[in-house]
């Protein structure tokens, strides 16, 4: 029995070490982004609580984020790994808002053209913006680098 007992243990730690080690590897990239995403998140929603207008602490924190990776207060190389792993899971969080377009099929029915021509016409609208202004930013780089 006391064999059994010590192959068993042994067995354990061995699977235990060959699983553990990676994770607590990924662990230690990923968690320290991880709080300092926390950490702006909980900063915007205190600073949005301030603010005598409604704004999103999540917006406030993303702005303080953009502010403090521009500035370089912040290297990209701390939160990049652990933005990547987020982006990996980016379509589950729209899951709720499709339950929500299912649920509400009533409200389709009635105004479904009308939210389909303003989805359509903002959907352009960005691409025409966002192009546009892709052009200017790198025009103005190119034109400084000369």
């Amino acid at each position: 029995m006391d064999h059994f007992l010590i192959i068993l243990i042994l067995f354990k730690n061995m699977i235990l070490k060959s699983y553990m080690k990676p994770f607590i590897a990924f662990l230690a990239q990923v968690l320290p982004g991880f709080l300092i995403l926390l950490i702006l998140y909980l900063i915007g929603e205190w600073i949005a609580g301030w603010i005598p207008f409604p704004v999103p602490g999540a917006v406030v924190g993303m702005i303080l984020i953009f502010v403090l990776l521009q500035s370089r207060l912040i290297p990209l190389t701390w939160v990049e790994k652990s933005t990547d792993y987020i982006l990996i899971f980016m379509g589950m969080f729209y899951i709720p808002y499709g339950v929500g377009i299912v649920e509400s099929g009533y409200l389709l029915t009635e105004w479904g053209v009308s939210i389909l021509i303003l989805v359509v016409v903002t959907v352009l609208a960005v691409f025409f913006l966002s192009g546009h202004l892709f052009q200017y930013l790198t025009r103005s780089k190119i034109g400084s680098n000369e």
